[in-house]
Order: structure tokens, then C-alpha cells, then sequence
């Protein structure tokens, strides 16, 4: 009888230790996953949830060490019943989850601690741990999506430029970058090819350039230039697309000032237009 007494009291003790660490975990993941928190207030919120899903809470004290910040309870200290976890972040030890007992207290399966304590403060400390990587990839993919979206405003602005002073340049621009498109397998360029391009024939194949088409009204220009563009910035690098553009207006002047050598009855305006 007494024997399962013993039995009893020592299940229902473990089952207590085993809400009081999950207690734990459930309240670390809490933090982790509350939206726009500071990385500071985590590690103060860790360390205020260890103690009480230790066995001895009443003498159990934590310490949260990470980028250069010590967190800690006020009580802390070093002594010789500490229980230490490294945070790892892409295989660089980054700091350090610990807890300590300020006395002494009966030997366990780790020093005074329980192999489930070993487990917890193992499990805190990888997922705070996976916490930092996310962020810093977050960090990276905003610092990236923000370049690129500087990039993509600064060929929109040179497009907007044109449209508002040279729509010839910016149809020429614009059927450079279909047909860019076109031939890197931008499936999607074709049906716009025949918009945007005068020698394209609906059997996919090219004609001679010098055979007359039919002019298209200047909204319609402008128009199947921001579908070409649209189609070019979600298929192609910003930088790319700057690059091309800057190229191509480049070429542009190139070709009409050596046309002006060749034929110099240019008039002055032209010739001020194309630099």
C-alpha cells in the first residue's frame, strides 16, 4: 500500500514538472511569435519564463546572453549548479541561454537537474535561435526588395520621361524590349510583339522593315509600352531592365546623330532632340 502510494506521489509529481516545462515552452513560443516585438523584449520575456519551469523556481535564476546584451533575472549569479544551452544560427554559436540554482539543491540526472530540463532549456534555445536566422532573412529579403524597387524607379522615371516628350523613342524602346523578351522565351512577348512591332506576321515569322504598316494612335503606344514593361518587371532583373534601357536610348542617339553626318539637311531641332 505504501509502495503505491510512493508510486502515486511520484507520478503526480513528474506530471506537475512536465505542465510547469511546458508551461515554459508554450510561453517562450508566445513571444516568438508576437508580431512586431523587439528583439530585446524577448530575451527579458525568456528569461522571466525559465525560472518557473525549473524544479526549484524558488532558488532558480536565468541568464539570456546574445549580440553583445546580457539579460538576466535580478537575483542572478555564477555558481555551481548552472545549466548552460548555446544559440546556434547557421552554425555560428551566437550566445547563451543558462539557468542556475542560487543553493544547493539534491542531485538529479544532471546535477540537480532533470534530463526533461535538459531537453527544454536544449529546445528554448534552437528555437530562439531559429527565431535570429528568420529575422535576418527577413531583414535581407526587405533590404533586397527595397533595391529593387529603387531600381524599378529609376527605369519607370526614364519611361514616364518619354512618354511625356518622345513617344518615337519610347516605341522604339519598347519594341527593343519585346523583342529582348521574345527571344529569351518570355512566352507571354508574342501576342505583344505583334502590337508593339512593326515587322512581326502573325505566322510568328519577320518581314522586311522597310514595308509600310499601319500607324498606331499615341494612347495605344503608350499602352502596349506598359504592358511590354509590366511583362518585362516580372520576368527580368531591375538592373537588367535599366541597363537595356539606358543601352538602348544610347543607341538611339548613336544611330540618328551618324544619320545626321550622313545626311546633314537635319534640322537644328532634331539634332538638340536626339542629345
Amino acid at each position: 500500500m505504501n509502495d503505491d502510494i510512493t508510486r502515486l506521489d511520484r507520478l503526480i509529481h513528474d506530471l506537475k514538472e512536465r505542465a510547469k516545462e511546458l508551461n515554459c515552452l508554450y510561453e517562450v513560443q508566445e513571444l516568438l511569435v508576437t508580431p512586431e516585438i523587439m528583439i530585446g523584449e524577448i530575451c527579458q520575456g525568456i528569461i522571466r519564463a525559465l525560472p518557473p519551469g525549473w524544479q526549484y523556481p524558488d532558488v532558480c535564476e536565468a541568464q539570456l546572453v546574445y549580440n553583445g546584451m546580457i539579460y538576466q533575472t535580478p537575483r542572478f549569479r555564477e555558481t555551481s549548479w548552472v545549466q548552460s544551452a548555446d544559440i546556434i544560427v547557421q552554425d555560428q554559436n551566437v550566445g547563451k541561454i543558462s539557468v542556475c540554482y542560487t543553493e544547493e539543491r539534491p542531485s538529479s540526472d544532471e546535477g540537480p537537474f532533470l534530463k526533461e530540463e535538459r531537453k527544454l532549456i536544449n529546445a528554448i534555445a534552437e528555437q530562439f535561435g531559429f527565431y535570429i536566422l528568420h529575422q535576418q532573412l527577413r531583414q535581407v529579403f526587405q533590404e533586397r526588395l527595397k533595391s529593387e524597387e529603387e531600381r524599378k524607379g529609376e527605369w519607370w522615371v526614364i519611361l514616364d520621361l518619354l512618354k511625356r516628350t518622345d513617344t518615337g523613342l519610347l516605341t522604339r524602346i519598347s519594341s527593343k524590349m519585346v523583342n529582348y523578351l521574345y527571344w529569351n522565351g518570355v512566352r507571354e512577348a508574342e501576342q505583344l510583339l505583334r502590337l508593339v512591332s512593326p515587322v512581326y506576321r502573325e505566322d510568328g515569322q519577320f518581314f522586311d522593315e522597310n514595308r509600310p504598316y499601319q500607324q498606331q494612335k499615341s494612347g495605344d503606344i503608350l499602352a502596349v509600352s506598359d504592358q511590354v514593361f509590366t511583362l518585362a518587371s516580372q520576368q527580368l532583373p531591375q538592373t537588367t531592365i535599366l541597363e537595356n534601357i539606358q543601352r538602348w536610348i544610347m543607341e538611339d542617339r548613336s544611330n540618328f546623330l551618324v544619320d545626321v553626318l550622313v545626311n546633314p539637311g537635319s534640322s537644328l531641332a532634331e539634332i538638340s532632340a536626339a542629345i
